[in-house]
């Protein structure tokens, strides 16, 4: 009897299905859905009227109510269950039949079969076996459809004894219902019971299929049987299926499983059509049974076919080098899979390892190592493994715990190994807490007996692993199966692995094998011939193909497959919808990945930590630690390694407080309250990153074991915090402890230094790697590039970069990169063209780089040509590669060309506001940098504190002062940044601009952080520019106490003095500067011709055409004369007779610049110079009239900004 509760409880139920609609599907509105979403709807008001009415009826009268309902509403059930099967909706679907079945409503087979496949791809087993026990109480024999959907689903979930039962209560038996049940008893293992079902089916007259006889064949090779294997093989020639490639494959593989190469070699020979898969089983199969010569010839063979080798052909070959021991043929084969260009595959990568460390060359395989970009579990164990074979156990356990802190779980080969490593030692403690964690995650079961500890090698056929293998251990030892048989010919350890011989099953294995060898492209072919074949597309399937999407990256096939996942009713799966997640955030599309995790029901950890992954990776900080609070309030209990995400997060956000309180929710949240060493050392970044060097120390101190990563962080933290002499200390505490820095702790210091810009301390690195014997990898020899030209010493960068002859794409981006920074343009250039000489082909990173140097060096013809390579070679144009093309063309001084480009591009980051904003701050258009700020807002763009530093820049440089201070309340008050110096500053410089000096001094006063020297040069500049010596004295106090020894402010102070004839002053401050060893800065303007940079001082004669510049001067006086100029010789700050000020001020080095730009270019032609001080007023005055003298626009930047000179008139309005 259905009571009052139950009934109301299905009615609410009911009443929120039909209010809740599928966030994934198209709106009910829409004209493709109207008439489904009004009869499903329908439907389920007409069930609801009766439910609600049994409420208010005897016992007697509500079960005639309920046979009524049966009788009328039957249809209308099933029809409403078909529907929410459809959308994916299993919970609603249970619902509904047990109130069914409670009800008495008859369940049609059609209802049966929907419920069951989709408990079958959301992998529900528990509401698999409820679906099924209704079955078996209302029907005692079962239809074909229902029949093999129910052993289809069993079959999946590894249940063979309910497989059975409906297989024996079936009415009918088609070929599909043997080939499920044959492979389901193949992939668990029973080989006896497989060829069992095969004879029976003969035996009842069904005929075997392409499907059928692979699996069969690969059982009597699992088992191995080769009496059994001939008498299949007798069955295939009868069936008429000896030409059938698949078939044939299968025979091969069965036979060299079965140790009859000869006949493998027969069957291979006679194959009219062979594919790459009949190679590399033929080939294979030849190294497994030691026949490695034969294996070698063929593979010489398959070259000179010719048939091109693929991944799995290769993997074979190295593997076949390690088994002969044959280091000179393991090279040549290195040699060629470069050549092949399969050098950076993971999986290639990984046999390498292997290869080397078993033949004891132990550098080799640490130099493929470290440039192996994708390091899995597999590349871990394999090098922990060769350390280990080659007597290594100390670094076998150094690189376990690097292992561990990037995060990589181990697998039982990796902890079995690292047991080894510690047996080899006596590592006691640390074997105890490997084994205590195997028995936590159930990779090692038996009990440690005293110091016994069992060595486990991960060699190629270990007979001793089980065959019963689940998916969780499949994704664990794939790495093995890939590399002993990758194409089905080695004989395999796991007897659950032979279930892959259909088709579809192969290509399915295909496409993970693809993206686990770094070939998503090849990933993609193979989900797209699927397609094309009419080949099933499972839930399984999608998360793979979506995870090669992000790998290529290709948002169309992403979408495209997100299509197909809301039209196959895959919408539901947390799994899928977490690799959607990914894919629109490797591609680029943040914004659909956020819609996307908001429209997920049943959101897990994964969910959670892929979206916050995704905004860390974009430095989106802010958003990923609101993520964070998010997830806490919706009570979801991060793991460590989410835990050690938002750490990171916040250390790059710098921000303290939140750090504290996530160290306060570690410490009460962790067991024990103490959190593992990852984590702490996490912790430890966390506040060297946010300044507090204090904590960091206290942390590190109270670690009971540091690990060499937490040595490493602690010291980088001291090179962080400009405390060299410390970090030096502690580093050489660390050798004194026996603990000894590996490759990945030197690229990390060196790193720091850079970052930092200690060059003496990244010498003193660079000479103990030399001489502690480290091999110079390419990645830590970039390093070194990458830190020597941060710390301004591009010649021993050159110097490193010459000295390796197999220079790699990442070494001559370093390089490029380091010349960009110092401003060596013509250098940059060279090597950029060396690089493309050598076939190496830049990416949108190197073109990045080529951009910056353009950009600060003003070179807007270099600029121009690079965009252009970019658009010719199709090198991808990302947000960082555009945003760059619009900074370049501002700062090169064609704002226009910038806005275009900006206004070109729809998906708009933050940095491609600031940039434009930026821009537009630069070039003195302060009211069209404020209207794009409106715009970016109203287009709910949340601006950073990067964007008001632009806005405020250019209400600065506008003589914005209400708009400056309107917009400065606003990001305090309406936005919640919270100023910075930098903030600070350009107030100061609106203020002081604006001649409002008392009111800039009183802010700085105020100021809650110390003030810098940018914040007091703003202001001294604005002394000079209103002549208040009082307050410029002031400031030079203030000077005293931060960096005395700088020459622009002393000059600065200088230049107050000297506008004020108190020229014993001037000589006091020079005199200062002279026993300071502090030298002006001189000033220096250059001017782009034909590509070529030209750069001038004040009186410059060293320039080939010198000669012509001096006369073209002489003639820009004679005009100037003309039209009435006077020079301005209180620009002059020296004590001289105006007649000398006067020569001194013809030969500024702008005006150098200017005169060579008008000999060197066609009239008309617009003449761009770079300054690296401020422009003078006198120079300033006189290209105004030279503009209109010679009618060409004449383009400055200096120091502060652009001033674009046309007709007498400049940009700046003379504000500036």
């Amino acid at each position: 009897m259905f009571c009052n509760s139950q009934m109301a409880a299905f009615a609410k139920s009911s009443q929120l299905h039909a209010q809740r609609d599928n966030p994934l599907l198209p709106s009910p509105t829409s004209t493709n859905c109207n008439l489904k979403a009004f009869t499903f709807t329908h439907n389920l008001h007409t069930l609801h009227p009766p439910l609600r009415k049994v409420k208010h009826v005897s016992v007697s009268s509500s079960a005639a109510a309920t046979t009524s309902l049966s009788n009328h509403h039957s249809h209308d059930a099933n029809s409403d269950i078909s529907q929410l099967c459809l959308l994916g909706n299993l919970d609603r679907c249970m619902s509904y039949l047990d109130s069914m079945h409670q009800l008495r409503i008859l369940v049609e087979d059609d209802t049966y079969v929907a419920l069951v496949r989709l408990c079958e791809w959301k992998g529900a087993r528990k509401e698999g076996s409820r679906v099924y026990s209704y079955v078996s109480m209302s029907r005692t024999l079962l239809s074909l459809q229902l029949g093999n959907a129910l052993l289809s689903m069993f079959v999946r979930f590894g249940n063979l004894v309910d497989a059975w039962y409906v297989f024996g209560r079936m009415e009918k038996r088609n070929l599909f219902s043997w080939n499920v049940l044959i492979g389901g008893y193949a992939k668990a293992g029973f080989f006896d019971e497989a060829l069992d079902l095969y004879h029976r089916m003969l035996w009842v007259g069904e005929r075997p299929d392409v499907y059928t006889f692979p699996c069969v064949l690969r059982t009597c090779g699992g088992m191995p049987n080769l009496m059994r294997g001939r008498e299949i093989h007798v069955h295939v020639v009868r069936n008429g299926f000896e030409s059938d490639v698949d078939v044939l494959n299968a025979l091969i593989t069965m036979y060299v499983k079965c140790g009859d190469v000869s006949t493998a070699r027969l069957v291979f020979e006679k194959m009219s059509n062979r594919d790459r898969i009949s190679w590399n089983a033929m080939i294979s199969g030849y190294f497994e049974n030691g026949e490695c010569l034969q294996g070698l010839r063929l593979f010489v063979m398959m070259i000179e076919y010719p048939v091109d080798p693929d991944l799995m052909t290769m993997i074979s070959v190295i593997t076949a080098c390690e088994l002969l021991g044959d280091e000179r043929l393991g090279r040549e084969i290195h040699g060629y899979v470069l050549r092949m260009g399969f050098g950076r595959d993971p999986s290639v990568q990984n046999s390498l390892i292997q290869m080397y460390s078993s033949v004891g060359h132990i550098q080799e395989a640490e130099t493929v190592f470290s440039r192996t970009e994708y390091r899995d579990v597999v590349s871990w164990t394999a090098m922990i493994s060769g350390y280990e074979n080659c007597l290594m156990p100390q670094k076998a356990l150094e690189t376990y715990k690097i292992m561990e802190a990037e995060g990589v779980m181990p697998n039982e080969i990796t902890i079995a190994t690292a047991l080894s490593a510690c047996s080899g030692i006596c590592k006691l403690d640390m074997g105890t807490d490997l084994h205590e964690a195997a028995k936590q995650t159930g990779l090692i079961s038996h009990p440690i007996v005293g110091m016994k500890v069992t060595k486990l090698k991960p060699k190629p056929n270990v007979s001793s692993i089980k065959q019963h293998i689940n998916l969780k251990e499949t994704q664990q030892l794939q790495g093995h199966f890939i590399k002993t048989s990758f194409k089905w010919s080695f004989r395999l350890p796991f007897a659950a692995l032979e279930y892959y011989s259909s088709n579809a099953a192969i290509q399915s294995f295909l496409i993970t094998s693809y993206i686990k060898n770094n070939c998503p492209a090849d990933a993609a072919k193979m989900y797209a011939y699927m397609r094309r074949t009419d080949t099933e597309v499972d839930n399984f399937i999608i998360p793979s193909v979506l995870k090669a999407c992000s790998l290529i990256p290709s948002i169309l096939l992403g979408q495209e497959l997100h299509g197909f996942v809301v039209k196959n009713g895959f919408h539901g799966d947390v799994f899928v919808c977490n690799a959607l997640i990914m894919m629109y955030s490797e591609a680029g599309s943040l914004a659909s990945a956020r819609l996307l995790f908001d429209k997920i029901e049943n959101k897990d950890i994964v969910s959670w930590s892929t979206m916050i992954r995704s905004y860390d990776r974009s430095g989106l900080f802010n958003e990923a630690l609101n993520l964070f609070r998010d997830m806490l309030v919706m009570g979801v209990r991060p793991s460590e390694i989410a835990m050690i995400s938002i750490t990171h997060v916040l250390a790059k956000l710098a921000d303290l407080k939140t750090g504290k309180a996530m160290h306060g929710y570690v410490i009460r949240n962790v067991k024990y309250g103490k959190s593992g060493v990852s984590l702490s050392t996490s912790l430890i970044d966390m506040y060297v990153k946010c300044g507090n060097l204090a904590y960091a120390i206290r942390l590190f101190d109270g670690l009971s074991e540091a690990s060499i990563i937490s040595w490493t962080t602690m010291i980088a933290g001291y090179i962080h915090c400009n405390n060299l002499n410390e970090g030096v200390r502690l580093f050489v505490k660390m050798l004194d402890e026996g603990m000894f820095p590996n490759d990945i702790s030197i690229l990390s210091l060196v790193k720091e230094c850079g970052t930092v810009g200690a060059l003496e301390l990244g010498k003193w690195l660079h000479a103990f790697t030399l001489r502690s014997g480290f091999t110079m990898s390419l990645v830590l020899a970039t390093a070194f590039i990458d830190m020597y030209g941060k710390c301004g010493d591009a010649r021993i960068a050159r110097s490193v970069f010459s000295s390796f002859k197999g220079k790699d794409f990442m070494m001559w981006s370093a390089m490029i990169s380091a010349y960009a920074q110092n401003n060596c343009i013509n250098e940059a250039f060279d090597i950029f063209i060396q690089m493309t000489s050598c076939g190496i082909r830049p990416n949108e990173i190197t073109m990045v780089s080529l951009l910056r140097i353009c950009a600060k060096a003003g070179s807007l013809e270099m600029g121009k040509w690079i965009h252009s390579y970019i658009d010719k070679q199709g090198i991808k144009e990302d947000m960082i590669l555009k945003t760059s093309l619009v900074n370049m063309y501002a700062k090169c001084g064609d704002i226009d060309a910038a806005h275009r480009l900006f206004d070109a591009v729809m998906d708009r980051d933050i940095l491609m506001w600031n940039a434009m904003i930026s821009g537009f701050a630069m070039h003195g258009h302060g009211e069209a940098a404020l209207k794009l700020f409106e715009k970016m807002e109203a287009l709910m763009v949340v601006p950073n504190d990067i964007t008001f530093i632009g806005a405020l820049y250019a209400c600065s440089h506008s003589g914005l002062l209400h708009e400056g201070r309107r917009l400065f309340h606003k990001m305090v008050h309406e936005f919640g940044v919270v100023p910075k110096v930098e903030h600070y500053g350009c107030m100061v410089d609106l203020l002081g601009r604006a001649g409002m000096l008392d009111e800039a001094k009183k802010l700085i006063e105020n100021m809650p952080m110390k003030p810098n020297m940018v914040v007091f040069g703003s202001l001294l500049s604005a002394c000079k520019l209103h002549k208040n010596l009082k307050l410029g004295e002031w400031i030079a106090e203030q000077f005293l106490s931060l960096e005395h020894h700088k020459s622009g402010y002393n000059v600065l102070m200088s230049n107050i003095y000297a506008s004020e004839s108190r020229w014993g002053d001037v000589a006091h401050i020079r005199r200062g500067m002279k026993d300071e060893g502090i030298v002006k800065v001189a000033g220096v303007s250059s001017i782009e011709v034909n590509g070529s940079l030209h750069e001038f001082i004040m009186g410059d004669r060293d320039h080939p055409d010198a000669e012509k510049i001096y006369e073209m001067i002489g003639e820009m006086r004679e005009k100037l004369e003309d039209v009435g100029y006077t020079p301005d010789v209180s620009c002059v700050l020296m004590n001289m007779d105006n007649e000398e000020k006067e020569t001194a001020l013809n030969y500024h080095s702008e005006k150098l610049a200017m005169a060579y730009g008008l000999i060197s270019t066609a009239p008309g032609v617009p003449i761009r110079i770079v300054k690296n001080l401020r422009i003078c007023d006198d120079c300033h005055n006189a290209t105004k009239l030279l503009s209109k003298i010679y009618g060409r626009e004449i383009i400055v930047r200096d120091r502060n900004r652009f001033h674009h000179f046309q007709e007498g008139y400049c940009s700046c309005c003379d504000y500036w």
